[in-house]
């Protein structure tokens, strides 16, 4: 394949794998984002589980401990669908980096194939001059 045919494939390539990688970089950061909320929620569940220890050992009983472990239970669950969401955003994050590697390994394959064809062309300009070169010798 020619230069100039390759050249625009090349270039079609090239704005593929920029939007298959800003497509990885978006979803890598929402899966950043929910993994600090899974975090956050963790540490809260972990703190509020502290006061409801510390307010059991203070003897408060009935409808206030019973608050804090409907209130937990809550935390629990919030927790379990965050984790949820966590895995489909790493998931959805693995599929879009295997597109974005799948689309650089397209543009890397149009660069060899246009440094093929440049190696050709020189070859071909090469020879050429040389032809050139032995005609004029050859006259004189």
């Amino acid at each position: 394949m020619d230069m100039q045919r390759l050249q625009p494939l090349l270039k079609i390539a090239r704005v593929a794998e920029q939007s298959a990688v800003s497509e990885f970089m978006q979803h890598q950061q929402q899966q950043q984002q929910l993994e600090m909320q899974l975090t956050q929620l963790e540490e809260y569940k972990n703190e509020y589980y502290q006061k409801y220890i510390n307010t059991a050992q203070a003897g408060v009983l009935g409808q206030s401990l019973l608050s804090y472990q409907n209130f937990l239970a809550k935390l629990d669950t919030a927790i379990r669908e965050q984790k949820q969401r966590v895995i489909q955003a790493q998931e959805y994050c693995k599929i879009k980096k295997t597109q974005w590697l799948e689309k650089r390994q397209q543009v890397k394959v149009y660069e060899n194939l246009l440094e093929q064809a440049h190696k050709k062309q020189l070859q071909k300009q090469l020879k050429q001059e040389q032809k050139e070169n032995d005609a004029f010798r050859k006259r004189q």
